[in-house]
């Protein structure tokens, strides 16, 4: 019974230890069945993701920065491929600017320091564009800057464009920015129609009184050469004419308004009686287009003053 039960149980344990064994290497197959099919998703997905990138990067939109500073206009790029062009634009400097496209008939309102704004010109064609700020004489100190738009420039987009906020390539010296604004300035003497603080003659009246004839307006006003806007005048001029008077004076203004709306005369600085003081409704009513008002005062100490609406 023992040697024939002997074989039988070596054979159930070689039988148990093949069957161990297969299981084993089942599990050890199925594992690396496993970690190859996590691979090639792994794979798969950074495939696909390359590929969405690469797609990505040929979709996006012409992007360009642009940093505006006393007196310049830094562009990322200056030459791009027709179409639809957005324009990331950043005044960074110290006064008021804005950016222009005149022959696109396209800019920016104007940017105070610090302020930012993000337009699009839509198909934009090939050629050459002048770009400008508007403000009266920042065109003439170098505000200025060329766009090339063309089919044989390099591609540009949001990823490329260099962020030009807080550029320090186009600070300026306090005396780099004098001597701008001085070049800026002897550019316009003499070269524009109008006039203004001209001194006014009084007529004496049999009372006693220095007379003073000013009538409101509005009239075509030339700030730089060949650019006109509507002006509100003094006598067509502005700023308005000098009125002089000596201590002890008696003085009168006659005001006519020929304005679209009504108005005052408020004598900034001067001592007047508070019925003369122009602040209406407070102490007058106010002036309607077409009608007179008479200011009467006497000049009680020396002042330099100045007069306007109120």
């Amino acid at each position: 019974m023992n040697a024939e039960q002997l074989p039988e149980q070596n054979v159930s344990s070689s039988q148990s230890e093949s069957t161990w064994t297969r299981g084993i290497t089942a599990m050890m197959l199925a594992a690396i069945a496993m970690s190859t099919v996590v691979l090639g998703v792994v794979a798969i997905v950074a495939m696909t993701k390359s590929d969405s990138t690469t797609s990505s990067s040929t979709e996006l939109p012409t992007t360009i920065s642009v940093d505006l500073t006393e007196f310049k206009i830094n562009m990322s790029a200056s030459a791009v491929k027709p179409g639809d062009i957005t324009f990331q634009v950043k005044n960074n400097g110290n006064v008021a600017h804005n950016f222009a496209i005149p022959l696109l008939k396209f800019k920016t309102e104007m940017l105070n320091p610090g302020q930012s704004v993000t337009l699009v010109a839509s198909d934009v064609a090939a050629g050459t564009y002048e770009i400008r700020c508007e403000v009266s004489g920042h065109l003439e100190a170098g505000m200025k800057a060329s766009l090339t738009v063309s089919p044989d420039a390099p591609s540009t987009n949001s990823s490329m464009t260099a962020d030009l906020s807080g550029s320090t390539a186009a600070a300026m010296s306090w005396q780099e920015m004098d001597k701008k604004m001085e070049e800026v300035a002897l550019k316009f003497p003499a070269k524009t129609e109008g006039s203004g603080n001209s001194e006014l003659a009084p007529i004496m009246s049999d009372d006693g009184y220095k007379v003073f004839n000013i009538t409101a307006s509005v009239i075509k006003w030339e700030v730089e050469p060949g650019k006109f806007v509507e002006g509100w005048a003094y006598n067509g001029q502005i700023p308005g004419p000098i009125l002089r008077a000596n201590v002890g004076d008696k003085v009168r203004i006659v005001l006519k308004n020929e304005l679209p709306e009504s108005t005052s005369l408020h004598l900034h600085g001067v001592r007047v009686p508070n019925a003369m003081d122009g602040v209406d409704p407070y102490t007058q009513k106010p002036i309607a287009p077409g009608e007179t008002f008479t200011y009467e005062f006497t000049a009680l100490e020396p002042a330099v003053g100045m007069y306007h609406s109120h």
